[in-house]
């Protein structure tokens, strides 16, 4: 194929893939491997197209592809993990997860979905561990702080206040998450911490009834019982 009609064919695909035709955009792709089979970009696109169709054997045979091309690029094998995760295949997902953190040991999104699998697996211990070394590098994911929330509900509460330290540190707008924190903070009889996130809730929605009632009951812990006595009323 001329380079220039090369050029348009993978502008069309990508233009397709943003528009989310992904298998009109592995039309166009297509045409350009069956020139250049070892294209790395191309393979690259086809299996994210098929991921995003779904079809993860047809990914997987894709990011291969790739990583036979450049084996130590730490994307592809975090790729190829999370199409083996998504077909439930949890220790050829772990493998292609620690490889791709042996050639990038920053990548979040490996330390992230290694810990589901932990979790997945009913090993606790080790899905922590990959979660704070998640958020050690990435303050703000918000996935691996509820994760960690949810299994160290039961813990002592000393034990559980080890983690509060990323927690404080939440920026997020997820409501959700911010629940949980303000949740975990009043549980473990801290409710100046729980307020600050309660307060941010309210921001975000001032006319929740649950959120103004958590807030009345934050305030009780506080020992001020006429902010509290306003936002039961609330």
């Amino acid at each position: 194929i001329d380079h220039k009609i090369q050029n348009l064919l993978y502008q069309l695909g990508m233009s397709k893939a943003a528009q989310g035709h992904f298998e009109d955009a592995i039309k166009s792709l297509q045409e350009i491997y069956r020139e250049e089979p070892e294209n790395y970009v191309v393979n690259f696109e086809i299996g994210t197209c098929n991921f995003n169709l779904e079809k993860f054997d047809l990914a997987l045979t894709s990011f291969k592809n790739c990583a036979k091309i450049r084996p130590e690029d730490p994307l592809v094998h975090l790729n190829i993990g999370t199409c083996q995760l998504r077909k439930g295949n949890y220790t050829k997902a772990l493998t292609s997860y620690e490889t791709a953190l042996a050639y990038d040991e920053n990548l979040v999104d490996a330390l992230y979905h290694t810990g589901l699998i932990y979790v997945e697996e009913s090993n606790n211990s080790s899905a922590i561990t990959s979660f704070t070394k998640a958020l050690a590098i990435d303050p703000d994911h918000d996935g691996s702080m509820e994760c960690i929330l949810d299994l160290i509900q039961g813990f002592s509460l000393e034990d559980s206040a080890g983690y509060d330290k990323y927690f404080l540190k939440c920026k997020s707008n997820n409501s959700l998450l911010l629940n949980k924190i303000a949740n975990h903070f009043l549980t473990n009889k801290k409710p100046l911490e729980s307020l600050r996130f309660r307060e941010k809730l309210l921001a975000n929605d001032p006319d929740n009834p649950q959120v103004n009632f958590d807030l009345a009951r934050t305030y009780h812990e506080l020992k001020d019982f006429d902010q509290a006595i306003c936002f039961n009323k609330k």
